[in-house]
């Protein structure tokens, strides 16, 4: 891990290359020229160094504050993460409603797995929910889903395959009365009926 402050240093200490466009910020509002009155004291708006200092200002703080929230950032997701991994590799100690102790202690890892592979295996009825009586159509949820998947697939291909033999029905009809038309079309012009 390295230490957030460094990096602030670092940045901060920077050498830095600033080009100010003194011909806009004499046009700014925010500039007024500074005088002083008989008694000494200052008058006036915001004078040409004042604007300078700000806008400098300004961006040091922008760049600072992006290196500070980025090292706070990386430092969290480090501590974070070993606190996770703790946590998931640490035993923990399975309880009833009650709080208290049932069987013996665990892992957190343990435990996720084997609630997944219970969720994965559990009874389930045809609209794939828990059948907590175990019907005769119960089937394991990883079969409803093979099973709803397999369907899905079927029922789009059927539709595809529907579609395409509508079509070619309807080019043969098309084709069939098309030629039928025009051989009674032909007939009747070589009888001279047209």
């Amino acid at each position: 891990m390295t230490n957030p402050g460094s990096e602030i240093r670092d940045v901060v200490a920077a050498p830095v290359t600033v080009t100010i466009d003194i011909e806009s910020m004499l046009k700014s509002r925010d500039f007024m020229p500074q005088g002083f009155d008989e008694d000494g004291e200052p008058y006036g708006g915001k004078g040409l160094v004042q604007l300078v200092a700000a806008t400098l200002a300004d961006r040091l703080k922008g760049d600072i504050q992006k290196v500070v929230t980025d090292a706070v950032l990386t430092e969290a997701r480090a501590q974070v993460g070993a606190i996770v991994t703790d946590v998931i590799e640490g035993t923990v100690q399975i309880t009833n409603g009650f709080g208290e102790p049932t069987g013996k202690t665990t892992t957190l890892r343990e435990r996720i797995v084997k609630e997944a592979q219970e969720f994965l295996t559990r009874l389930v009825d045809s609209n794939g929910s828990y059948d907590r009586y175990g019907g005769r159509d119960s089937v394991p949820y990883t079969t409803y889903i093979a099973r709803a998947a397999a369907k899905s697939a079927l029922n789009q291909e059927l539709k595809e395959a529907a579609a395409q033999a509508v079509a070619d029905v309807k080019k043969q009809v098309t084709d069939i009365v098309s030629a039928e038309i025009g051989a009674k079309v032909a007939a009747a012009v070589t009888r001279g009926a047209l």
